[in-house]
């Protein structure tokens, strides 16, 4: 995986190049450090303003997609004329597009009663959180003191299996984080893909699609667009990745948006 500023001067190109740009952008360790605790992870000024300057351009769209609630990623980056998709694009609004997968809509009543039972056998554990984005749940554990840790994924296996098991829900895991999801394939490949769908509709000649993304649930979008558009794990250079380019944090995804040109 080769490291995008050292073939800058290639994707430089290829941007220029572009008649229309569809840029997504991952939250938590794209845009925001992770932190200990995902309601502390702000967004900074100096990236709030990068993102506002490009999303302002007649030439690129600006798609911020999420693990995070819609609401709750819309709050944190807060512009108006960007798209926002939350719950791995399980719900997104934006400027031509409002959508929500019905597959989750019917999940809640499942979901609820997840919430409860999780809330019940996790209090045993100090630092794990159990939060309620709507139509997904996410446990986060990244609190929870080491050897706690894999209890603490134990108990919430063992309590969802029943679930699991009647095919109700979905489960995956990212970064210290547990993802109950409901029972649909829609993920944030599916959510580029819809995007795409619209930016071609609405602006036909040469669509260039860019997404940056650190977690494993980016790799759904990496693999959704495949070797023609621009693709960017960030992470360590060891990181297994079907993205194309890697950026190491989010200090370089930082740099990356300055040299965009609007």
């Amino acid at each position: 995986m080769t490291h995008l500023f050292a073939v800058w001067d290639r994707v430089a190109r290829l941007l220029a190049g572009a008649g229309r740009i569809l840029l997504c952008l991952d939250y938590d360790g794209t845009l925001s450090p992770i932190v200990r605790d995902p309601a502390a992870a702000r967004l900074a000024g100096s990236t709030r303003e990068l993102l506002r300057r490009l999303s302002a351009s007649e030439k690129i769209t600006l798609a911020v997609i999420s693990g995070r609630g819609l609401e709750d990623v819309r709050e944190r980056v807060g512009l108006e004329d960007a798209i926002y998709a939350g719950n791995h694009g399980l719900e997104i609004r934006g400027p031509a597009v409002d959508y929500l997968n019905p597959s989750a809509r019917r999940a809640r009543p499942v979901l609820r009663a997840a919430v409860r039972k999780l809330d019940r056998e996790l209090a045993a554990f100090p630092g794990a959180q159990v939060e309620d984005k709507g139509l997904t749940l996410s446990v986060h554990y990244r609190r929870v003191r080491p050897p706690d840790r894999e209890p603490v994924r134990r108990a919430v296996f063992r309590l969802i299996a029943p679930a699991r098991s009647r095919r109700a829900v979905r489960v995956g895991e990212g970064k210290m984080v547990i993802e109950i999801r409901p029972p649909t394939p829609w993920n944030k490949g599916n959510a580029v893909n819809l995007l795409r769908r619209t930016e071609a509709r609405r602006n036909p000649e040469g669509l260039l699609a860019v997404y940056a993304g650190d977690d494993r649930t980016d790799e759904d979008a990496f693999r959704a667009l495949g070797k023609e558009e621009i693709t960017i794990k960030v992470g360590s250079p060891g990181s297994k990745t079907l993205a194309r380019y890697r950026l190491s944090g989010v200090g370089e995804v930082r740099e990356f948006l300055r040299r965009l040109k609007p």
